[in-house]
């Protein structure tokens, strides 16, 4: 482990209703983790998820080649992996998203959620036309419809239950997710509808509409790609605030999807600036929030990576551009962000850079 420091550019944006900027220079430490890992693992994946067992921390990676879900170590304890089925009482099919929490993999994709132990076993399958009639048979789905560019973890396990975003199939269907229960397969819906702008431009935005929600004590933070509004629902309201950073807009830019093919649908969002989910660290009373800047090709593997952080409700901004090395996955644990870098010429190691926030 290498400490290095890094000086950084920081934006400071004054408030949310305020356009003046002032340009300050900030440094931020960070350490660069080389852990080794053997076949199956891989240095690189498409989808990330955190995973912690006592004092134990792992990146938890779906490897395609394998059909394995890879548990890899940040804290120095083996890595291991779940070999997974594709066929049978116990087959699954790739995921759209997942989630570790304890010891089960809540499993979902355009069949429903699959419930697996750490063995691989099924201990539960619910199809979506099941799922459906549990939410009174309103017409949500788990992702939008058509092609969405992919990669992108959507579920959130806290407290052993899992916080599952939704997206709606027809107007009376306008709740942004629910919590399910991977013990008895239980959900309800959340009290969070979608804002008035997702509403009118969801369709257009694809999986740019496609929330984040991050449950933190008493609150529920939600977001989306596509905005950089933050909404906080605690104690029965939702307040909202803008996290701005560069690229990203207040309000999603619908009019120049109008009149776009579904081809350029798909790689305008792919080429978009894309907000992640925010976290909220009481410890710190700060959010944060890493986004995407936009890529000159949608096919293009480089862009620039931010970490966004305020110490209050839309006060003290400040945006570090992060090293170009990290691909842009991470995770998040105990307030402390793991970022995976992108792979060197060998497949025998896997690297991090660990940021303390």
């Amino acid at each position: 482990m290498s400490k290095l420091i890094l000086s950084l550019l920081s934006l400071l944006l004054l408030t949310a209703c305020s356009k003046d900027r002032k340009l300050v220079t900030e440094q931020i430490s960070y350490d660069s983790l080389t852990i080794a890992i053997t076949y199956p693992l891989q240095p690189e994946y498409v989808q990330y998820a955190a995973y912690v067992d006592g004092e134990k921390a792992y990146m938890v990676g779906y490897n395609h080649k394998s059909h394995s879900l890879d548990f890899i170590s940040l804290s120095g304890t083996p890595c291991f992996y779940i070999e997974l089925q594709r066929e049978g009482a116990d087959g699954v099919l790739p995921p759209t998203s997942f989630c570790v929490t304890n010891r089960q993999v809540v499993w979902l994709n355009s069949a429903g959620i699959t419930v697996l132990d750490f063995q691989g076993k099924v201990l539960r399958r619910t199809a979506l036309s099941e799922f459906r009639k549990t939410l009174g048979g309103a017409e949500y789905s788990f992702k939008p419809g058509g092609v969405t560019s992919g990669g992108f973890s959507y579920l959130t396990a806290s407290g052993g239950r899992v916080y599952i975003p939704l997206f709606s199939a027809s107007p009376e269907a306008n709740a942004v997710g629910c919590l399910y229960s991977p013990e008895d397969g239980t959900v309800s819906l959340l009290p969070l509808a979608y804002p008035y702008e997702m509403v009118a431009n969801k369709d257009l935005l694809g999986g740019l509409a496609l929330p984040y929600i991050q449950p933190v004590g008493d609150k529920l933070l939600y977001n989306f790609p596509a905005s950089s509004l933050i909404h906080v629902y605690e104690q029965g309201a939702t307040k909202s605030f803008v996290l701005s950073g560069s690229d990203i807009l207040e309000q999603p830019d619908a009019a120049a999807l109008k009149n776009l093919s579904p081809r350029k649908k798909f790689e305008y969002e792919s080429s978009a600036a894309r907000c992640r989910e925010v976290y909220y660290s009481p410890s710190l009373q700060k959010y944060f929030r890493v986004h995407y800047g936009t890529k000159t090709y949608f096919m293009d593997k480089n862009r620039p990576v931010y970490l966004t952080t305020c110490d209050t409700v839309g006060g003290n901004v400040k945006e570090y551009l992060l090293p170009p090395t990290v691909s842009g996955h991470y995770v998040v644990i105990r307030d402390t962000l793991y970022l995976a870098c992108s792979p060197t010429a060998t497949d025998d190691e896997f690297k991090v850079i660990k940021v303390e926030l």
